[in-house]
């Protein structure tokens, strides 16, 4: 059986947990996977399993409890605790620009700002996580023992703007549109989160190496494709500062479609004044208006492939489909782990690859 550890946020050792009877993690590349633990009430350990603590079998993979239930029977008492990857902490904290004066007028908190040339993705979740959690202005928004790797620019260049949103949910889209996730990992020796960006591999069938995936290989059981054109949006009307016919009006074009093909949408962007930032601000809500292509599958244990190894979350391989002779490069975004009677079981989503739409945004025409 895996120990599994049991530590409180300043690192101080809880417990090491071996007579557990089940532990289940969801590792997720864009949004906050979830884990769940079952263990007799009597196990050695496991009273320390308590909401806030920080639990692992291997610090690269850390979770924080956020729930514990205890059930009594004829069978005995079972204590189960809940809980999310240790990135999920990004969760309790908002985008908060800063003040324009001492009125405590907000703006954006944006990055890179407008005159300075485009920024990584690594970068761009860098910033954020450094001015929201590690270093923010307001001291008693700074998360403890975190840390963030040093930047190495990795992923497509662009611009981001936030308001007074959640961390989670600006990561989740900037995750999307550069193909990049994130994690928090434990290191042990000094003592500290650490915060880094998931670039993933090229492990495509062209690659240097490649992973393919293929019920035709034995080491996939299922395959499942779909295409929905339903959220695509290639001509907007975005609305800035102003009411009525004085409102700054800007259209966006994607595609320069025409007829059936054209979709229009209106898009508000607020009191927005100056043109140059409306069309950055419309470009930015179009981002998920485009044709959403998913791939996903679950994998057998058996083949060539090893798990951590190989590949894991976040790299890019190639899943094949038998039946309707489909082969496609698939991103894995999930992945699941469960640890029962000392065997571990693995499974793997495989998300959509978005398309490129920083050259989709370069490609749009913006016109009073």
């Amino acid at each position: 059986m895996n120990m599994l550890y049991v530590i409180e946020p300043d690192f101080t050792l809880a417990a090491a947990i071996a007579g557990y009877t089940n532990f289940q993690m969801k590792r997720k590349l864009y949004e906050i996977g979830e884990i769940e633990l079952h263990a007799p009430f009597d196990a050695f350990g496991a009273e320390e399993l308590k909401p806030g603590r920080i639990v692992y079998i291997t610090p690269d993979k850390p979770a924080i409890l956020t729930k514990v239930e205890i059930s009594e029977s004829k069978k005995g008492a079972e204590i189960a605790a809940y809980g999310m990857q240790l990135k999920g902490i990004v969760a309790r904290r908002v985008t908060v620009p800063d003040t324009e004066d001492e009125q405590m007028l907000f703006g954006y908190d944006r990055f890179p700002r407008p005159e300075e040339p485009e920024a990584s993705a690594e970068s761009i979740f860098k910033h954020y996580a450094r001015k929201h959690m590690v270093e923010p202005l307001d001291a008693r928004r700074k998360i403890p023992n975190l840390s963030i790797e040093p930047d190495q620019n990795r992923g497509k260049a662009g611009r981001w703007s936030s308001r007074f949103e959640g961390l989670d949910a600006l990561y989740k889209a900037l995750g999307e549109y550069a193909e990049m996730g994130y994690d928090i990992a434990l290191d042990l020796e000094n003592k500290r989160m650490v915060f880094d960006v998931i670039p993933g591999v090229d492990h495509t069938a062209s690659s240097n190496f490649p992973v393919i995936f293929s019920t035709a290989y034995h080491n996939m059981a299922t395959t499942k494709y779909s295409a929905d054109t339903k959220p695509i949006v290639n001509a907007a009307y975005a609305g800035g500062a102003g009411e009525n016919e004085a409102r700054l009006i800007q259209t966006i074009f994607r595609e320069n479609a025409t007829g059936l093909e054209r979709r229009e949408s209106w898009l508000d962007c607020g009191n927005i004044e100056l043109v140059e930032e409306l069309v950055y601000e419309a470009n930015h809500k179009l981002e998920k208006s485009i044709l959403t292509e998913t791939l996903t599958g679950t994998i057998t244990p058996t083949g060539p492939f090893v798990y951590g190894e190989d590949y894991d979350l976040g790299d890019i391989v190639t899943v094949q489909s038998k039946v309707t002779g489909l082969e496609k490069d698939a991103q894995i975004t999930e992945i699941s782990e469960s640890y029962e009677k000392g065997e571990r079981k693995v499974s793997v989503t495989f998300g959509k690859r978005q398309q490129n739409i920083l050259d989709e945004i370069r490609k749009m025409e913006a016109v009073r």
